[in-house]
């Protein structure tokens, strides 16, 4: 999933660690999700993450990864040539746990509809 929006985005000083809850509050269709029932689909050929079969799975994954990614101490640094660079630490998860997690079951036969 993308963390940032594509078109226009350039971290700058003023922009650091300002807009990383755009993945939070973006909509599904703008974070470009991709989610694979490897079960039924072990080549990964069909995106499921659209399929509102899926969407209990494709919810906890949203928030596990946004939390690791977005989260505890995420450092963001804006590089300069002269150095003084600006550097932001984000405390968006704190505690934020990257372990394993426990996934809603989708059946074989709900999965194949």
């Amino acid at each position: 999933m993308k963390t940032r929006p594509r078109a226009g985005h350039t971290m700058t000083v003023a922009t650091a660690g300002k807009d990383f809850r755009w993945a939070v509050n973006a909509k599904l269709k703008d974070i470009e999700p991709t989610l694979f029932d490897l079960r039924n689909d072990p080549d990964e050929i069909h995106n499921v993450a659209f399929d509102p079969r899926y969407r209990p799975v494709l919810d906890a994954l949203r928030t596990k990864l946004q939390d690791i990614v977005l989260g505890d101490g995420r450092v963001e640094v804006v590089w300069t040539k002269h150095g003084g660079d600006k550097v932001h630490i984000s405390n968006y998860a704190p505690d934020a746990n990257d372990g394993r997690i426990a996934l809603p079951m989708i059946s074989k036969q709900e999965s194949r509809k």
